[in-house]
């Protein structure tokens, strides 16, 4: 279980860098007052949220997601439980087809999702949340990712497979199932410099496919047709 120092230890890894370079240029009494500041505001307002969700399932693994706003591209940090960027994330919304990748921390990209601009089944859709996307993982087409979208639940189909987003998805907070098993819980954690996401689920091999996932949601939730 992550303890309230690997919790502080985390938080100063996704802190933005430009709160660490200008921590640089003040007093160091003053760095240490504001470094005892920011301690206790995560104490009080952010590491008992975290303590306890980790706490719901120490055995499950823990990703912690970060977004990063840039021109024309959104950009997320992924981080383990020992405080490694494990993924990131680019958004390319700067043509029709946008389209997500997903490098591992050696900057390889490991899996894409674009989404289709226009499909048969799209175009007798009167939701513009409604979208369909061709996923890649390791250069590799797997298929076509169907979504469905209403005021309850988001649903995502390839092939066979089914899953559902309950709970606030535009806010990040909902619960991941996999043919109505519930197989991860996202949550939405603030900071002074922004949010941060949670990640919680239970079998390690569905940790890219759930990334896919919670992206092609973001996606369908903050794009239109």
């Amino acid at each position: 279980m992550i303890n309230v120092d690997k919790v502080f230890k985390i938080v100063s890894h996704i802190m933005p860098a430009e709160i660490k370079i200008a921590a640089l240029d003040v007093p160091i009494n003053l760095l240490d007052r504001t470094s005892n500041f920011l301690s206790n505001t995560i104490d009080k307002h952010t590491e008992k949220a975290l303590l306890k969700a980790i706490s719901k399932h120490p055995e499950n693994t823990h990703l912690f997601i970060k977004p990063n706003q840039q021109i024309h591209n959104t950009y997320f940090d992924i981080f383990d439980e020992d405080e490694q960027v494990k993924y990131m994330v680019k958004i390319d919304s700067s043509t029709l087809k946008q389209k997500l990748y997903i490098y591992d921390s050696s900057q390889t990209e490991v899996a894409s999702i674009t989404k289709k601009a226009f499909t048969p089944r799209l175009s007798f859709s009167s939701n513009s949340k409604n979208m369909d996307f061709s996923l890649e993982v390791n250069k590799e087409n797997i298929g076509t990712l169907k979504s469905k979208y209403s005021p309850d639940e988001q649903t995502f189909k390839l092939n066979s497979e089914e899953w559902s987003f309950i709970g606030d998805i535009s806010h990040w907070e909902y619960t991941i199932y996999s043919n109505r098993k519930e197989i991860a819980y996202l949550s939405p954690h603030t900071f002074s410099f922004g949010k941060t996401y949670f990640l919680d689920f239970p079998n390690p091999n569905n940790e890219l496919m759930l990334l896919l996932l919670i992206f092609a949601t973001n996606i369908c939730n903050t794009s239109e047709k």
